[in-house]
């Protein structure tokens, strides 16, 4: 989510994006492009294996095809950790001290939304798109100012009465554990105090 009137937000949407992600700073160009690999990287990794095998292992053809498969099918994990530990590296070299860091820099800018204000949002601009403006600042603000979390939250009940019921009795079934768990360590600490 962007702060309300921001302009070129492009870069903080990424850079929280990316810390969401665990990254310190931007995602590498390179590391994004290797990503986009997929499944391929299996079959990039047993080709070039399969090379080193039939070239570099002096033995009968069966073991240079066996070994260079075994070289291929070790490269898949070591080589794609490898890659993410070097982006990372690289992210951290160029970005904040951490992803919390990362998160914090951005935050006057860009920050990630919960996952009940974003249903809020889509529920509240599917019914009328046009109070975008005013659900943009309520849900910017409802990160640290629980009446506009109000506000919004009432909103949602007017334009989707059935999933805001939802929500709610699952909260209240969350809260019903909560309290049978806590009852039960009580119950136990008292026990424990009586022997």
């Amino acid at each position: 989510m962007t702060a309300p009137g921001s302009s070129d937000t492009a870069d903080a949407v990424a850079r929280v994006d990316a810390a969401l992600d665990g990254w310190s700073g931007k995602v590498p160009a390179w590391y994004s492009a290797v990503g986009r690999i997929g499944y391929w990287w299996i079959a990039i990794c047993l080709v070039g294996g399969l090379a080193i095998g039939l070239v570099a292992n002096p033995s009968e053809i069966e073991w240079r095809i066996a070994s260079g498969l075994m070289i291929g099918i070790v490269a898949i994990p070591v080589g794609g950790t490898l890659l993410r530990l070097i982006a990372r590296s690289q992210s951290r070299a160029t970005g904040a001290a951490g992803p919390e860091r990362a998160l914090a820099d951005a935050a006057r800018t860009a920050r990630p939304v919960a996952a009940d204000v974003k249903r809020a949002i889509d529920a509240v601009l599917a019914r009328d798109a046009r109070q975008e403006p005013t659900v943009h600042r309520l849900a910017w603000r409802s990160n640290e100012d629980d009446a506009a979390l109000k506000a919004l939250d009432g909103l949602w009940r007017q334009a989707d009465p059935e999933s805001v019921a939802a929500r709610d009795a699952e909260t209240a079934a969350l809260e019903a554990r909560v309290a049978v768990v806590r009852e039960q360590a009580q119950e136990r600490a008292r026990a424990k105090g009586k022997k």
